[in-house]
């Protein structure tokens, strides 16, 4: 597995002209480039209700996400170092990602050291 440095220059949550909800961390790779790490959709059409529904695999995303940078707010995460994790050794887009990792410091006030998004696939099948 590779790790890739990288600063995070945006965090936001976005809400599209479809009415489709998403997360966007864009960062900017040590390596060059610039990627949006997620761009996770956070919600699922239910066909039952006939329109878009909050997801448990969205909110768990933003708790996690909030949780691995030690932040209260999104748009705290701006200016973060993380690594950006990778079974390829140049990132081409965020489907190249695997998840992030914390850089190795003592003094941090972060919660956990990975936030992977296979630990997460198993709520992308459930409804809030």
């Amino acid at each position: 597995m590779f790790k890739h440095l990288c600063k995070v220059t945006e965090a936001s949550l976005g809400y599209q002209d479809r009415k489709i909800l998403t997360i966007n961390v864009l960062v900017s790779l040590e390596q060059g480039g610039c990627l949006n790490i997620f761009g996770n959709v956070l919600d699922s059409y239910d066909e039952t209700r006939k329109h878009r529904v909050g997801s448990a695999y969205g909110c768990e995303l933003i708790r996690q996400t909030l949780d691995f940078f030690g932040v209260s707010d999104l748009h705290e995460i701006k200016d973060h170092y993380c690594y950006v994790l990778s079974e390829k050794e140049y990132i081409s887009g965020s489907w190249d990602v695997l998840g992030i990792e914390q850089l190795d410091c003592s003094n941090k006030k972060h919660n956990q050291k990975k936030l992977l998004k296979s630990d997460l696939e198993y709520l992308i099948n459930e409804k809030s």
